[in-house]
């Protein structure tokens, strides 16, 4: 799936897109498909998993819960 701005396809609209947007194009109607797109990212579920450290902390925090209930 291409992401409107990713001049450069490598998955999210960022600064390098605008330098490609440069060297490459420098038409006003892509910049403004980067501007409105800048910061849009293809890899948004990787935002809402939670690191194996935060989830092995929460487990441990849930079981030491559990064992002082004994």
């Amino acid at each position: 799936e291409l992401q409107m701005g990713d001049f450069d396809h490598d998955g999210d609209v960022d600064g390098a897109d605008f330098l490609d947007w440069q060297r490459d194009d420098g038409s006003e109607s892509n910049l403004t498909t980067w501007q409105e797109n800048f910061g849009n990212t293809l890899l948004a579920t990787a935002a809402t998993t939670p690191e194996p450290s935060s989830l092995l902390l929460g487990v441990l925090a849930a079981v030491g819960l559990l064992m002082r209930r004994w």
